[in-house]
């Protein structure tokens, strides 16, 4: 039986493969109910949004560790590079009751490689793009040592980017029955902010490096288990304009801990108790100057099997910031089967998203006096496996928001805003016939500003996306495509609210080779040259077309 009510949505390392993409914002415009803000093609910024959330109301993990931006309380996921990933987990649904902050929308946590073996890639494509990738791990997967260099000139005038990601890990026995690991991940890259297409911005330059060191220990017991996870990331941010004679540099660190106890009950159930602790510092050139906070959280979580049936599962978590205060998140939810085959979820809980230190402090335009974001969130889905392997999952979800974090009249950030997101999705996933296997799944949102009556920006009504994979000619052919529906946005030009056209992008790709071996693919993406505009003032690119290689030994 899952023991979780909400949405969950996995993306293996063979799912992102067959996928063809370069990094893991590519890779989410394929999953239900997540959408991707996206100013531009390879490299351009990509930030989530789950269930018509913001991008900073997504948490985003790395191997569990948080990493959104003390700054503005984003995180741009075309800065993780596919290549060394295991799997990304998806949880859609009230999750403040055990993830905290910045948690309102959803939670992507992506999980690096520990696979044994030695792997090599290269990747060649249209607007001089170039991949290579390696990974090399000791046979019992103790020892890894991955990395891998992209570059790309861009289709726009000053949208070039170069990337490169590290990461090394080792694993040992620290005592009987017991686990350490030591994680470094780096990640820097340079590339060209062109800007909209109303101002551009020929002259814009951004580097970034962000390293995250970690180190982690396990220990199993006869009723349970303990974790504890200790890190330190820093992310250094330069941007420069001199068309603008902007000079920004923005250096961050957090320190951060996590201790948790997992105790299993006699009455097949589970106990988990958890603490964790933050330490956040930023240094801004600019007008948010230098700044530091700390954070605290306390949660525990009951799991009971009710019957052989039903599980009932209950969550309390409080945070304690020393900016903003304290917040008190409850969660509840239920897993029941009904027949064999045919299972329904339930949750409700209450969620929140505190103020960045940009939003605190960004003088002139910015308010120390601002309160947490807060959400009450339900779930509502039902899964039904059929016998010949396909899975059919549907899903209910409704928000309430208060205390949205928006702009008045003079550009000062209020808690002035109000919210009711509702919708629904249905997913079809596994063996569609004989033939042919895949994804294929519809999102509908209604995101609804209360003090309006108008959907929420860059928020469609309707979105889908399909990956289906069938056997040919000795390979697999997959075809891929992502339908985004009308949506409201900002003119760039004009700032006044416009209605963006919907669009349909299809992309196509072919591998020949053994998994275990050498394996080719050839990928042709925007297969109808289609001309649109993820986000108002930003064109994503044309037709054009790849070709990999990969070995493994």
């Amino acid at each position: 039986m899952s023991t979780t009510p909400a949405s969950v949505s996995v993306l293996t390392h063979e799912d992102l493969e067959r996928l063809g993409v370069a990094t893991i914002g590519e890779a989410l415009q394929f999953v239900a109910e997540v959408g991707m803000r996206v100013q531009g093609g390879l490299g351009a910024l990509s930030l989530p949004s789950i269930r018509g959330s913001g991008p900073n109301q997504v948490l985003v993990l790395v191997d569990g560790i948080p990493v959104n931006s003390v700054m503005q309380g984003l995180f741009d996921l075309s800065t993780l590079s596919t290549a060394e990933v295991d799997r990304v987990e998806i949880l859609r649904g009230p999750f403040s009751a055990i993830y905290g902050g910045q948690a309102l929308g959803g939670v992507i946590n992506v999980i690096t490689s520990t696979a044994p073996g030695v792997e090599l890639g290269v990747r060649r494509g249209d607007l001089s793009t170039d991949g290579v990738s390696g990974r090399w791990s000791a046979v019992d997967g103790r020892v890894m040592i991955a990395g891998d260099r992209f570059s790309s000139a861009g289709f726009r005038p000053n949208s070039d980017v170069t990337s490169t990601t590290l990461i090394g890990k080792t694993m040992w026995e620290a005592a009987a029955g017991s686990e350490q690991t030591l994680t470094i991940n780096h990640f820097q890259s340079a590339l060209g902010v062109p800007g909209s297409t109303a101002f551009p911005s020929p002259q814009a330059r951004q580097d970034e490096a962000r390293t995250i060191v970690s180190t982690g220990w396990h220990r199993e017991s006869t009723d349970g288990q303990w974790t504890a996870l200790g890190y330190w990331w820093s992310d250094d941010l330069m941007f420069v304009d001199p068309g603008s004679s902007v000079d920004s540099r923005v250096a961050t660190q957090v320190f951060g801990m996590n201790v948790q106890r997992t105790i299993a009950l006699s009455s097949e159930g589970v106990q988990v108790y958890g603490v964790e602790a933050q330490s956040q510092a930023l240094e801004d050139n600019g007008p948010v100057g230098t700044r530091q906070a700390t954070v605290g959280g306390l949660y525990v979580l009951d799991e009971r099997q009710l019957s052989q049936r039903t599980l009932l599962s209950a969550g309390l978590r409080y945070d304690l910031h020393s900016i903003y205060g304290g917040q008190l998140n409850p969660r509840l939810g239920i897993v029941h089967i009904i027949r064999e085959g045919l299972q329904l979820r339930a949750g409700i809980g209450r969620t929140f998203r505190g103020p960045s230190f940009s939003e605190l402090y960004f003088a002139p335009f910015n308010n120390p006096n601002l309160r947490p974001e807060s959400a009450w969130s339900a779930d509502l889905g039902v899964t039904w496996r059929t016998p010949g392997g396909l899975e059919v999952r549907s899903s209910l979800f409704a928000v309430a928001a208060t205390d949205m974090i928006r702009p008045d009249a003079s550009f000062v950030p209020q808690n002035i805003a109000r919210a009711t997101i509702t919708g629904g999705s249905l997913e079809l996933a596994g063996r569609l016939s004989s033939h042919l296997g895949g994804v294929i799944n519809v999102t509908a949102t209604r995101a609804v500003d209360e003090s309006t009556g108008e959907q929420l920006l860059r928020v469609p009504f309707l979105t889908a996306s399909a990956a289906l994979h069938a056997q040919v000619a000795g390979g697999t052919l997959s075809a891929l495509a992502t339908y985004v529906g009308n949506r409201p946005d900002i003119d760039p030009a004009s700032f006044v609210r416009v209605d963006m056209p919907g669009y349909l992008v299809t992309n196509l790709r072919f591998v020949l080779g053994a998994p275990e071996g050498g394996q080719w693919q050839i990928g042709v993406d925007n297969v109808g040259d289609v001309q649109y505009e993820p986000i108002a003032g930003y064109p994503a690119p044309g037709r054009t077309v790849f070709i990999a290689f990969a070995e493994r030994f």
